[in-house]
């Protein structure tokens, strides 16, 4: 049973992780007020004091943060704050994002290596780029690069599968910005594949972690909506469609061997069980 420090506990990812691995592994998750990230010496000194195994990380400056200088300040001190000490830990593993590979750039089911064929241009991007690179030259840091993962706990204001469930749920019509093709991947399936990375050695440090098949949001909001109420509308804001956000998961898969992935009706119905038990505590008033 290793010892992980999970980063970003309170988040959706970290804090989906933190719930099944109760009894799977040894975790520490403290709080940014019990471990300050951007603190080198408070990083160096709790990794040594609690004999840590391996680093999830999963804390994250969101890409919608208002201020850009925090967005890229804040990620990247916190990635090197605790990759200065990969040396003192197994592996550690963070999540990635395809917006590394140049978000209006990406090409559709982009493969790993067509990294670097962009600069990103938005902060975060650029974050997730400098961070990628650090990763290649190490020796035991992994980027999991996550393209869409959807669940329980995640921003449900503003994730579109989240908020168009529970738009059903409350008999509101569906609603989508502008179409796109997305690689969404449910959150339990995300799960299994980074205990894999835990409790393996991976060959390459940069993995699409992702479905390997888009679906257009109008698709998933169809899909929603033949679950929920058939009679619901589907509003779209803006016609056309935007750039697709996708990746191809063959070095994964290739690696990992036949991975039963959660189909998208499976987990819109086991996400819609969960939101109908909890209804009241999400109410459309909280809907962006």
């Amino acid at each position: 049973m290793p010892t992980i420090l999970l980063t970003g506990a309170s988040g959706f990812i970290g804090r989906s992780l933190k719930e099944a691995w109760q009894e799977r592994y040894t975790i520490f998750s403290p709080s940014s007020r019990e471990l300050d990230l951007t603190d080198a010496a408070a990083v160096d000194t709790y990794l040594r004091e609690h004999r840590i195994d391996i680093v999830v990380h999963c804390a994250n400056t969101r890409p919608n943060e208002s201020d850009p200088y925090r967005i890229l300040d804040t990620n990247l001190r916190m990635f090197y704050n605790l990759s200065r000490c990969a040396g003192d830990v197994d592996k550690l593993i963070y999540f990635g994002s395809g917006a590394e590979y140049g978000r209006y750039e990406l090409p559709p089911l982009v493969r790993e290596e067509q990294f670097g064929l962009v600069v990103p241009r938005d902060p975060y991007g650029f974050a997730k780029y400098i961070m990628h690179e650090a990763a290649g030259r190490s020796g035991n840091i992994y980027d999991l690069c996550l393209f869409g993962v959807y669940g329980k706990h995640e921003l449900w204001q503003r994730r579109f599968i989240s908020s168009n469930i529970l738009r059903a749920l409350h008999g509101q019509p569906l609603s989508i910005r502008q179409d796109a093709r997305f690689d969404y991947l449910y959150a339990d399936d995300l799960r299994r594949i980074v205990e894999w990375f835990i409790e393996r050695k991976p060959i390459h440090h940069h993995y699409n972690v992702c479905t390997g098949t888009p679906v257009s949001l109008r698709g998933i909001a169809e899909e929603i909506r033949r679950q929920i109420d058939p009679s619901l509308s589907i509003e779209v804001e803006k016609e056309g469609w935007q750039t697709e956000y996708s990746g191809d998961n063959t070095r994964l898969i290739s690696e990992m061997g036949t991975f039963p992935f959660t189909g998208l009706a499976d987990g819109i119905r086991e996400l819609t069980k969960y939101y109908k038990e909890n209804l009241a505590s999400y109410p459309i008033s909280g809907l962006e």
